[in-house]
C-alpha cells in the first residue's frame, strides 16, 4: 500500500474524495 502511495499520491487523494462523499 505504501509503494502504491509514493507511485500515484494524486490517486489516493481522488480515492479519500470519493470515499469522503459516499460517506457524506
Amino acid at each position: 500500500m505504501i509503494r502504491y502511495v509514493k507511485k500515484y499520491p494524486i490517486s489516493l487523494i481522488v480515492i479519500s474524495i470519493i470515499i469522503y462523499l459516499s460517506f457524506f
